[in-house]
């Protein structure tokens, strides 16, 4: 399914958008990246869609970070989940990157959240390839502070001092 802006992908999947969370903004470039993204992560929580949503989703140093959340409230269980900080892969652009992870003693659970980790973590290093304003192959531009992908037409626009346009409108972002 195509996606002309976010408001019809919270329409479709709502409960990916329906917890607390501390920013949505996808960039104009990633969006249908993300789209695919949370049309895999509904087709890998199948039935039991309640428990996940996005938590932040943003741009940082040139790649996307798509945090969620998957709660356990369908586990039945007393134990406390133990957390670890994973280093990320690097993302070729020389920063370390760090990620809180946890652990379930179930299983299935793991399973599940293992099969999400991957999808948004191959998700979010594509980015590192996708031009932020068209979604066409780029190339990381340092030419500015603001370290951001694009393609040649863009990082050429770019240099020549013009404001790219890699948000959606006020009037098409998540509420």
């Amino acid at each position: 399914m195509q996606f002309k802006n976010p408001r019809e992908l919270q329409a479709a999947y709502p409960y990916q958008f329906a917890g607390p969370n501390i920013g949505l903004a996808v960039n104009r470039g990633w969006f249908g990246l993300f789209a695919q993204l949370c049309a895999d992560i509904d087709t890998v929580l199948g039935e039991n869609k309640h428990g996940f949503h996005w938590v932040q989703v943003k741009q940082k140093f040139g790649s996307a970070r798509w945090y969620y959340e998957l709660d356990n409230s369908d586990i039945e269980t007393n134990e406390v989940e133990p957390i670890t900080i994973e280093k990320m892969p690097d993302r070729g652009n020389g920063l370390l990157s760090l990620q809180i992870v946890g652990h379930s003693s179930d299983p299935v659970r793991e399973k599940l959240l293992q099969r999400i980790r991957t999808l948004v973590n191959d998700a979010e290093d594509r980015t590192n390839e996708t031009c932020i304003a068209c979604g066409e192959p780029g190339e990381l531009d340092t030419s500015s502070t603001y370290v951001l992908v694009v393609c040649p037409k863009h990082a050429k626009q770019r240099r020549g001092g013009a404001q790219l346009k890699t948000w959606f409108d006020d009037d098409e972002d998540f509420q």
